[in-house]
């Protein structure tokens, strides 16, 4: 045995840090299939719950929260493991708790920023500003909220571009997918139409509208008047509420059955005009 030893000075240690990985391997895979199965337990009885089988902004709060518990959880288990191992070897850690301890003290000095990031993430799950699925906007840019985690936020805007904005940048947020969402819809009509007419076609195809898609909409569409002159034409506008990301599929269907409406009712959609007028000016006399 003591030759052995003599041979193979580590043989000892190093089968330990050989038992320290394969636990830490077990652990990790152990703790982060049981944080992923206690999200989902939860996402399915939402799900089960829920109005219409589903509660859209409770669900993309616990995807959101989902993958930043799984990566908290990834980088203490690391931490830990990976001083397990350094004492293995005989090594002792206080030294290096304090000099990290110390070295973290000048890193927070140093990285502000980072920190700063970190703390506006937090914040924004634990206050619900937005979550993975919302459509927001920022003043460094707008669209889908595809991935959030604690130091940043990923975007994915109208052209397919994904904009990646740290958390502590963030100074205000738009979202327009926040519990429910609101279309406003102006449509413009020369001065010359039938206004009422215009206007009785706009609320009955907001009604059709409604009663063909009653589970998109919130409460009752509503055509507001006139709401504004201009140059060349009359502004009117109507309101109704969706179910949270509705609103533009529905504005647009909207438009389109308005549109077709007024053709059938010789009603035109207004369009730019200049009018120009000539004045004859007839010559002067010289004397």
């Amino acid at each position: 045995m003591d030759k052995l030893k003599m041979a193979f000075p580590f043989a000892h240690q190093i089968a330990i840090a050989i038992g320290i990985v394969i636990v830490w391997i077990i652990v990790n895979k152990v703790v982060s299939l049981t944080t992923s199965r206690g999200f989902d337990l939860l996402h399915k009885r939402l799900v089960k719950n829920g109005k219409n089988g589903s509660r859209p902004a409770a669900l993309q709060r616990i995807e959101t929260l989902k993958g930043i518990t799984l990566n908290v959880v990834k980088w203490l288990i690391a931490v830990i493991f990976v001083l397990s191992l350094i004492g293995s070897f005989g090594v002792n850690i206080t030294p290096i708790l304090t000099g990290v301890g110390l070295a973290g003290l000048g890193i927070s000095m140093a990285a502000q920023n980072i920190i700063r990031d970190f703390l506006n993430g937090i914040f924004v799950v634990l206050e619900d500003h937005y979550g993975v699925g919302d459509w927001i906007n920022t003043s460094m840019g707008g669209g889908t909220v595809e991935k959030l985690t604690l130091r940043t936020t990923h975007l994915r805007d109208i052209d397919g571009n994904l904009i990646i904005i740290p958390n502590g940048s963030i100074n205000g947020v738009t979202n327009y997918t926040k519990n429910w969402s609101r279309a406003a819809i102006k449509i413009r009509v020369p001065f010359d139409s039938d206004v009422r007419k215009a206007m009785k076609i706009m609320e009955e195809t907001a009604h059709t509208l409604q009663r063909e898609n009653s589970s998109l909409f919130i409460g009752s569409p509503t055509v507001q008047g006139i709401l504004d002159f201009l140059d060349s034409s009359m502004v009117l506008r109507t309101l109704f509420d969706t179910t949270p990301g509705d609103q533009w599929a529905l504005s647009r269907e909207y438009r389109l059955r308005v549109k077709e409406a007024f053709d059938e009712a010789n009603i035109p959609m207004a369009i730019p005009q200049t009018e120009v007028r000539l004045h004859s000016l007839e010559p002067k006399k010289i004397p």
